[in-house]
Formats: C-alpha cells, sequence, structure tokens
C-alpha cells in the first residue's frame, strides 16, 4: 500500500514538472513570436528604411531623391527621426546629400507607399529590405513665401531669402519652438550646386530661425523671425532683403505695463535697427477684453466706444481724452 502511494506521489511530482517545462517553453515561444511580430522591437534607431522619390522637380533640374530614414518606432508619424536624403540629378550631374534631425512622412503618404499595409496600421513584413517609392509630384507643397504650411512634403525648393536663387527647404517635424515645424535652409549657387558647408546659410542666424512662426512679406522681401515668450513676453526679428544681404531692419517686444486706470496692459515697442543700435519708434498698449476675448489697443476709441465693458468705458473717457495711461 505504502508503495503504490509513493510511486502515486512520484508520478503526481513528474508531471507536475511536466506542467511546468510546458508552461516554460510556450511563455517563450510566445515571447519569440511577440518579437517577431512586433516592429518595434528592432526599431531601436540602428535600422533605416529606404524611400525613393521621383519626379523632383527644381526648374531645369529633375531629380531622384534617395532617403535613408532612422525611425524610432515603426509608429513614428509625428515623431521626427534623423535621415539622409540623397539628391541625383543625372543629365546634369548635379548630386549631393544633406540631413535632418527629424523626417516626417504623413500616415496617408506612407499608406500609399506601402509601408502600411492596412487600415489598422500593419506594417510591410519586408519593412527593412523594401524600396518604397513615392511620386514627388503628387505630395501637396507647403510655402515660405505664402506663409503657408501642412503640406505632405518633407521638402520643397522655394526662393526664401529674396536673392533669385531657390533654396532647399527641408521640414523638421516638431523640433521649432512650442513643438512647431521648423525649416531647414539650404542655398545654391548660380549654377545650381548647393554651396559648401564653411559657405552655407544653414547653420547661420537668421536662417535658423525660420518655423512656422515665420512671416514673410513678398512685397517689400522682409522675414520677420517671431520667438514666443508667452502671453505679454514675445520677440520678433524682422530682416529685409537689400542687395545681397538680409538686412536686420526692425525689432519688436511685448512686456507687461502697469496702469492706474487699467491695471495690467501689455506694452509692444517697437525698434529701427540704426547703425547695429535699436532706437525705439513708438509704443502700443493694450489689454485684454475678456468680454469679446480679444487684446484692445488702449488708446483706439473706434474701440473703445463699441466695447461695453467697464475696462473699455474708463479707457474711452479717463485714459485716451486725458492723452495716454498713467503709469
Amino acid at each position: 500500500m505504502y508503495v503504490s502511494m509513493i510511486k502515486t506521489y512520484k508520478n503526481n511530482v513528474f508531471r507536475f514538472k511536466e506542467l511546468i517545462l510546458i508552461a516554460f517553453i510556450l511563455f517563450n515561444l510566445s515571447a519569440y513570436a511577440d518579437e517577431d511580430d512586433n516592429p518595434n522591437v528592432f526599431f531601436d534607431s540602428t535600422k533605416t528604411v529606404h524611400f525613393k522619390f521621383t519626379d523632383v522637380v527644381d526648374g531645369k533640374y529633375n531629380y531622384t531623391v534617395d532617403v535613408i530614414w532612422t525611425p524610432n518606432s515603426y509608429l513614428a508619424i509625428g515623431e521626427g527621426s534623423p535621415a539622409i536624403l540623397r539628391f541625383s540629378e543625372k543629365e546634369w550631374l548635379n548630386s549631393f546629400s544633406v540631413t535632418t534631425s527629424a523626417f516626417d512622412l504623413s500616415g496617408d503618404v506612407l499608406k500609399k507607399a506601402g509601408y502600411y499595409t492596412s487600415d489598422d496600421w500593419g506594417y510591410h513584413k519586408d519593412i527593412l529590405s523594401t524600396v518604397f517609392t513615392i511620386d514627388y509630384k503628387s505630395l501637396s507643397k507647403s510655402s515660405l513665401i505664402d506663409n503657408a504650411h501642412g503640406g505632405d512634403a518633407p521638402f520643397f525648393f522655394e526662393d526664401v531669402d529674396f536673392d533669385n536663387i531657390n533654396n532647399l527647404v527641408v521640414l523638421e517635424s516638431g523640433v521649432g519652438q512650442r513643438s512647431v515645424d521648423a525649416y531647414k535652409i539650404y542655398n545654391f549657387n548660380s549654377y545650381g550646386g548647393r554651396v559648401p558647408d564653411l559657405y552655407s546659410v544653414v547653420d547661420k542666424e537668421p536662417y535658423t530661425w525660420f518655423d512656422t512662426k515665420t512671416k514673410i512679406n513678398k512685397e517689400d522681401k522682409s522675414i520677420a523671425f517671431f520667438s514666443s515668450g508667452g502671453a505679454c513676453s514675445s520677440r520678433e526679428n524682422t530682416y529685409k532683403r537689400v542687395g545681397d544681404q538680409l538686412k536686420y531692419i526692425k525689432y519688436k517686444k511685448w512686456h507687461e505695463s502697469t496702469s492706474e486706470k487699467l491695471g495690467f496692459v501689455c506694452t509692444e515697442s517697437t525698434y529701427n535697427i540704426i547703425d547695429g543700435k535699436k532706437v525705439l519708434e513708438f509704443e502700443v498698449d493694450s489689454f485684454y477684453d475678456s468680454d469679446k476675448h480679444q487684446w484692445v489697443e488702449v488708446c483706439d476709441e473706434a474701440a473703445a466706444v463699441h466695447s461695453e465693458t467697464w475696462l473699455a468705458f474708463i479707457m474711452c473717457n479717463d485714459v485716451c481724452l486725458a492723452g495716454g495711461l498713467s503709469r
């Protein structure tokens, strides 16, 4: 009887060990399967994806652009990652490479190229060995000159500094101030070749300030570079094409002021740049009309008359007619 019980006990222990071993094997197989199915396991910032843009036209040049992209994740939409862009032009033998720290493509463009194979963001099974071809002509383009942003193309050609030669503009996703898109600017010589880095504008101010908050006036050939510091602590530097250079011509700053009548006001100070020095041109004071949800110029009587707030009434009768703020 005791022998039988011992045998039964040993058999049960053996079977229990078998179950543990089977569970361990299944767990590891599942882990390996997850690794195979999850591209983020091998998208570790060392693997690259190859895109080829065709029919990239800039004047007489028709480029093919090979992009070697190193995404941090296969779902890298809106999360710019490093890339090398190789521009090749066979007819004129005009080829060059540029880099960006934040290359990005929209989900729609990636789907059309075959990077994603379904609406649930399934990825191409040979994602690392496939060359994904994109027709550049089919992409919408941003335009710094027209202050239009949000295009699909990750780069475009445009004369952003009014020297009558197109620049190569490379979008850098989300790396600008307050996480807006920034633009990397490359310049070319009169023969169409990219200017060597030593003489390039790519790392020089004000070219390093281009982002979606930059405003270009193509009528007077000026560029206003806005730097956001909050509701009333921002800056703006304006440059204008004068001869063969971009000349620094104007500086604006916004700062808080106090008023006996209105309390908090925001003062906008505008300076002309004369012989490299800031010379005050004028100042404008505004208060925030909480009813209308907008800033109102303190001595803009027309705005004051049409406002029904108490502050506007005081502004019109005690401030504007008295000749301005009493600080």
